[in-house]
């Protein structure tokens, strides 16, 4: 783990989360949509951003009867001002954010932003 944290601001994090979520429900590669969006799940968790909801199935559905479990965003979150730390998670785990950070970019072609000027819109 890293002695300083890497922040990302939480409005940036919430625009990026969206459109994972879009793209994993086609994407099926390895390091794709759905990888970068259990580590961002990891890190909002962290940070009380993001949680794990359990869903019941309907009594109509043919499956047993099973929860469902989604990764989703906490409305109470601070998303226009507050941040999320991006650090790696665990010493023995060291994840690079800055490598997160890039392919999350690379793949749903929004830069990550710095200043509250220029936040994007969520």
């Amino acid at each position: 783990m890293t002695a300083t944290p890497r922040m990302v601001r939480a409005a940036t994090f919430k625009v990026w989360w969206m459109r994972l979520e879009g793209l994993a429900e086609t994407d099926g590669s390895p390091r794709g949509a759905r990888y970068l969006l259990e580590h961002l799940y990891a890190f909002g968790r962290r940070a009380g951003a993001t949680r794990l909801l359990g869903e019941e199935r309907d009594a109509a559905d043919p499956l047993p009867s099973t929860m469902r479990w989604h990764l989703v965003t906490e409305p109470a979150f601070n998303w226009v001002m507050g941040e999320i730390d991006v650090s790696p998670l665990s010493p023995y785990a060291p994840i690079d954010p800055e490598r997160i950070i890039a392919d999350i970019v690379r793949l749903t072609g929004i830069p990550e932003r710095t200043s509250p000027d220029s936040l994007p819109v969520i």
